[in-house]
C-alpha cells in the first residue's frame, strides 16, 4: 500500500490493486490466505478452489466483460456487476449467500439463488415474475419479491405486509392479492370482503393488537374475551351472524345482522330514536314487534305481549302515566285509579294475565272489565244485571248474585266467579255480598255478628271467627290463629279493652306499660320472639311472663317470682311500700357479677353465701305482713349483712358492707370507722340494747344509765395527750403502751349488778377486783401497773411481792379465784376456810 499512491500506477504493478473504498493501494486478492481475504473488503475465499478472488463489483465495469465471467453477474437494478449466487453454491456456503443481498440459500436444493429482484428487476418483468413459483410481484413498490411461503421468520413476513401474512404460524400471501371479487374472497376463511373500499382483507381475528382492532371500522375488540370480533354488521348470512352472541338478524333498520340493542346503545335517548329498540327503564331492548313467535313475545319479556298474530309493546309500558296516549290506543284503556295504562281486558286472552289486572276479571272464558271500571254513576252502573251501586263506597260492583245469572252458569262456575271477586263470598249454596259492601259505618258493621269493623280502612270486613282457614286468616290483619283451638279469633288488643278480662284468657295478657290487651307469652314458640317481647322471658324451654309484668295476684304460679316490697320505688304518702311482682333474686342476678345484684334496690350480694339474695330492706312490714315486730327485728339480725337502724328500727344494710372507706362511712351518723381494723362498723350511740351493743369491736355497754358507748381505746385513738384521756370521767392513760384505756374504778359505775362490775374488772387484764374495799373503790388498778420495785409495793398492803415472777401482785387474800391463786407462788388455796387463799407459812416473816 506504500509502494504506489497513484490508481493507475497501482493497477500496473502485477500483484497489486487499487482500493476505490480506502482510496489506497492494496495487494491482489490472489496474494491472500484465507484469512486476509475474509478481511480484505474487496475479496472473496472460493471455498471449493481454495484461492482468493477479487469481487465481480472490482473487478468489470461493463456489461459484457462482466458477464463473461461464470463467477459475475451484471445487475440491470442498479448498473453493477455482481457476485453470481451460483458461486456461493460451490464457492461458498448458505452463510455468505445470505449475506448477499440479492441472494438466497434454498433448503430444498442446497443452492444459493438468485433474488427475485435480481431475476426481474425491472417492472416490465412483473409478468415473467409471477411466472416463476418462487416469486411475486409487489404492485405498490413495483418490485419482484420472494414468495410469501419462502419466508420463514415472522419479522421477516411482516415486512411485506403489503403482500403477505402471518397466519397459523406460517408466512402466506395477503387477502388482498387472493381474490379480487366478493365471491372468491368470502370463500378464504381468513378473509373478508371490504365492501366500502371494495377489495378482500383479512378477517378481525387477525389483528395483532386492541388498539388495531379498535382502529378497524369493521371490527370491534371484545374485552371479556380479549379477542377482536367482526362486528355484527358485517356478518352477511344467518348463520354467521347466530355465531356470535351479541348480534341478531333482521331486527334492525338494514333487515340484515346487527349488534343487539342492549349492545348497540347504552343510553335511553339513542335507544328510544331507533324504532327497532326500546328503553325497558334499565337496558335498551328489542322492540316488540320483531319477536315473531308468541313464545319469543312472552316468554321473559314483561313488556311484551302476545295479540293473536303478532307481538306488542304492553299498554302500561307503552303509555306509562300518558293518558291521552293511551286512551287514543284501541288496544288500551286507563286505569283512572292507579293512574296507569292497561290493556283492554276483551283482547287478553289468558285468564291469568286476566286476573292479575285489576281493571280485568275473567268470565266463563272471556276476559271482561270489572264494573267498577266500566261505570262511575249509578243509574248506568244499576242499568247492567251484572253491576250494582255500592252507596257506601259510591263506586260501581259485580252484583254478587249476578254471577248465577249469567249464560251457561253452573254451581261450580258460580263459585269460582263469586269466590274471585273480593267484594263477594260463596255461602255454599250462593254468592252473598261481603260485609265491606253490605255496612258502610261502624254502627250497622257491629250489629252484625258475622262482621268486624276495621278501623285502619275504615271499611266493614268478615269477623275473625267466620274464617275457617289458616290462609284466610293470617291474611286478616285484626286476626290470629289459635294452633290450641284450630281456630281464628280476634287478636287480643281487639278482643279485649279491660285488663280485667284480658288476662282471663291464657292467650291474652294485659300490657300496663302500654295499657293494651296483647298476645300471652306461651303463644311465642321460639327464644328469639319470646325475648323481643319485653314482657317475656324464656325460661326452661318455655316464654312466660316476667315476674314485673304478671298481677301481684297471679305472682306465684311460677316458681321464679315472689310478691316483693317495692323498695326502688320508695314509701307512698301513708308512708307504706307498694308490693310488687318480682323475680327472686338468685334468679334474676345467677349469672350476673356481684356489682350488678349490689345495684339493685331490691337485692344484695351475700358474701358468705356468694349469692344474690333479697336486700335487708324489704324485711319489712308489707313483705311479712303477719310477723309482728319483735320478728321482723329478729329476723333482719339474723342476716349477716343486716342490722337495725333508728328509733323505729328499720332493716338495713350493716355498715360494715355499706361503705368500704372512711369518708363515707363516717359521714353517715349510724356508722363510724373502725381504723384499727380497717372497716366500716355501726356507731356504739345508734345502739340501743346491751345485746346488740357487746357484739360490737369498738363499744361497750353502761349498765348504769343504759346506753352503748365507744369504748376508750377507741375514743381516743391515735390521742399522744394523756389529759384528754384521763380528763374524761371513764378512763385512764396507760403510760406503758401510751395508749386510752378504760379507768378500773369506772366498772363499778358502769354495772349496777357487782357480779358483772367484777367480771368485767377481772377481765381487765390492767385491773383487780379488791372485795375488801368499799363500793365505788372494789376495782382498782392491779398491783402490777402500779408498783415495779418491791420497795413500791411492800408500801401498799394490798399487794405483795412475788418474789419468783419478780412483779408486784393482789395479797392472797384479796384473790378470789382457785386458779389465781394456785398460779401465785406467795399463796395456797384452802377451799374450806374463810379467806380460802391465804399467803404461804414460809412467806408470812415469821421469826420462831
Amino acid at each position: 500500500m506504500y509502494r504506489q499512491t497513484d490508481e493507475a500506477l497501482c493497477e500496473y504493478e502485477v500483484d497489486c490493486m487499487w482500493n476505490p473504498l480506502l482510496t489506497q493501494c492494496n495487494r491482489q486478492c490472489a496474494e491472500l490466505g484465507n484469512t486476509d481475504c475474509l478481511s480484505g473488503s474487496m475479496c472473496k475465499w472460493d471455498m471449493s478452489n481454495q484461492v482468493c478472488m477479487r469481487k465481480c463489483i472490482y473487478k468489470y465495469h461493463n456489461e459484457t466483460n462482466c458477464n463473461a465471467d461464470i463467477t459475475c453477474d451484471w445487475s440491470n437494478l442498479n448498473g453493477t456487476c455482481r457476485d453470481s449466487c451460483s458461486f456461493h453454491t460451490t464457492g461458498g456456503n448458505s452463510t455468505t449467500c445470505n449475506a448477499d443481498s440479492m441472494c438466497y440459500w434454498n433448503t430444498t436444493s442446497n443452492s444459493c439463488l438468485d433474488e427475485c429482484v435480481a431475476r426481474f428487476p425491472m417492472p416490465a418483468d412483473s409478468a415473467a415474475c409471477w411466472a416463476d413459483p418462487q416469486c411475486m410481484f409487489d404492485g405498490n413498490e413495483r418490485q419482484c419479491k420472494k414468495t410469501c411461503e419462502l419466508l420463514t421468520a415472522q419479522y421477516d413476513c411482516d415486512a411485506v405486509s403489503t403482500m403477505c401474512a402471518w397466519y397459523q404460524s406460517k408466512c402466506v400471501l395477503g387477502c388482498e392479492n387472493m381474490a379480487s371479487n366478493m365471491a372468491d374472497c368470502r370463500m378464504l376463511e381468513r378473509c373478508m370482503w371490504d365492501s366500502d373500499q371494495n377489495k378482500c382483507r383479512r378477517n378481525c381475528t387477525l389483528e395483532g393488537d386492541q388498539a388495531r382492532c379498535s382502529n378497524d371500522a369493521m371490527c370491534r375488540y371484545d374485552t371479556d374475551l380479549s379477542a377482536c370480533e367482526v362486528r355484527c354488521v358485517n356478518f352477511y348470512t344467518y348463520n354467521l351472524c347466530a355465531t356470535d352472541g351479541r348480534c341478531e338478524w333482521g331486527t334492525s333498520s338494514h333487515d340484515g345482522c346487527d349488534a343487539q340493542c342492549q349492545f348497540r346503545y347504552s343510553g335511553q335517548q339513542d335507544c328510544d330514536a331507533d324504532p327497532t329498540c326500546f328503553w325497558d327503564g334499565t337496558v335498551c331492548t328489542k322492540a316488540c314487534d320483531k319477536y315473531s313467535t308468541e313464545t319469543a313475545c312472552t316468554v321473559g319479556n314483561e313488556q311484551c305481549e302476545w295479540d293473536v298474530t303478532n307481538c306488542r309493546r304492553t299498554c302500561r309500558y307503552a303509555y306509562d302515566s300518558n293518558e291521552n296516549g293511551c286512551t287514543a290506543d284501541e288496544n288500551c284503556d286507563w286505569n283512572r285509579n292507579g293512574r296507569t295504562c292497561s290493556t283492554k281486558c276483551s283482547t287478553v286472552l289468558e285468564q291469568g294475565r286476566c286476573s292479575a289486572d285489576e281493571m280485568c276479571q275473567w268470565k266463563i272464558n272471556t276476559c271482561e272489565q270489572r264494573c267498577s271500571f266500566r261505570f262511575n254513576t249509578s243509574v248506568t252502573c244499576n242499568s247492567d244485571p251484572q253491576c250494582t251501586w255500592a252507596t257506601g263506597t259510591s263506586s260501581c260492583r259485580n252484583y254478587c248474585g249476578g254471577y248465577a245469572l249469567m249464560p251457561n252458569a253452573t254451581t261450580l262456575s258460580t263459585m269460582d266467579l263469586c269466590n274471585a271477586d273480593q267484594f263477594c263470598e260463596w255461602t255454599g249454596t250462593q254468592c252473598i255480598a261481603t260485609c265491606t259492601i253490605l255496612h258502610a259505618d261502624r254502627v250497622s258493621c257491629s250489629n252484625d255478628t258475622t262482621c268486624m269493623w276495621y278501623a285502619s280502612g275504615p271499611e266493614c270486613r268478615k269477623t275473625c271467627t267466620q274464617l275457617t282457614s289458616t290462609t284466610t286468616c293470617k291474611a286478616e290483619p285484626m286476626c290470629q290463629w289459635s294452633e290450641n283451638r284450630a281456630n281464628c279469633n280476634k287478636i287480643c288488643k281487639y278482643r279485649y279493652t279491660s285488663q280485667q278480662t284480658c288476662d282471663t284468657d291464657s292467650e291474652c295478657m294485659w300490657s300496663s306499660d302500654y295499657f293494651v290487651c296483647q298476645p300471652s307469652c306461651a303463644t311465642y314458640g321460639d327464644q328469639p320472639n319470646c325475648e323481643a317481647d319485653d314482657m317475656c322471658v324464656y325460661d326452661n324451654n318455655m316464654c312466660i311472663r316476667r315476674c314485673l309484668k304478671l298481677p301481684t295476684a297471679n305472682c306465684t304460679q311460677y316458681s321464679r317470682c315472689e310478691l316483693q316490697a317495692d323498695i326502688a320505688r320508695g314509701k307512698d304518702a301513708s308512708g307504706q311500700y307498694q308490693m310488687m311482682c318480682g323475680t327472686k333474686c338468685g334468679i334474676l342476678y345467677a349469672l350476673a357479677p356481684a356489682t350488678a345484684c349490689d345495684a339493685s334496690a331490691q337485692c344484695m350480694y351475700d358474701t358468705n353465701s356468694a349469692l344474690c339474695v333479697k336486700s335487708c330492706a324489704r324485711y319489712s312490714a308489707e313483705e311479712y305482713p303477719t310477723q309482728s315486730a319483735t320478728a321482723l327485728q329478729s329476723m333482719c339480725l339474723d342476716i349477716d349483712v343486716c342490722t337495725l337502724d333508728g328509733a323505729d328500727p328499720v332493716c338495713r344494710q350493716s355498715c360494715k358492707f355499706r361503705y368500704s372507706e372512711p369518708r363515707s362511712c363516717n359521714a353517715d351518723s349510724w356508722c363510724y370507722w373502725d381504723d384499727s381494723r380497717k372497716y366500716c362498723t355501726k356507731a356504739c350511740s345508734t345502739v340501743s340494747n346491751r345485746d346488740e351493743c357487746i357484739t360490737l369491736a369498738t363499744c361497750e355497754w353502761a349498765q348504769v344509765s343504759s346506753d352503748c358507748r365507744l369504748r376508750c381505746e377507741d375514743r381516743y385513738l391515735g390521742v399522744i395527750n394523756a389529759g384528754a384521756c384521763d380528763a374524761s370521767g371513764d378512763c385512764q392513760w396507760d403510760y406503758t403502751t401510751s395508749m386510752c384505756r378504760k379507768e378500773c374504778k369506772s366498772y363499778e359505775t358502769f354495772y349496777t349488778n357487782e357480779t358483772d362490775a367484777r367480771v368485767y374488772c377481772q377481765a381487765d387484764a390492767l385491773c383487780e377486783w379488791k372485795a375488801s374495799n368499799s363500793i365505788g373503790l372494789r376495782c382498782k388498778n392491779s398491783c402490777e401497773v402500779l408498783y415495779d420495785t418491791e420497795t413500791e409495793c411492800r408500801t401498799d398492803k394490798d399487794c405483795m411481792w412475788d418474789p419468783e415472777r419478780v412483779m408486784c401482785t393482789l395479797t392472797c387474800v384479796e384473790i378470789d379465784k382457785s386458779a389465781t391463786c394456785a398460779s401465785t407462788v406467795n399463796c395456797r388455796w384452802k377451799p374450806t376456810a374463810t379467806e380460802p387463799c391465804t399467803k404461804r407459812c414460809s412467806f408470812r416473816e415469821y421469826t420462831n
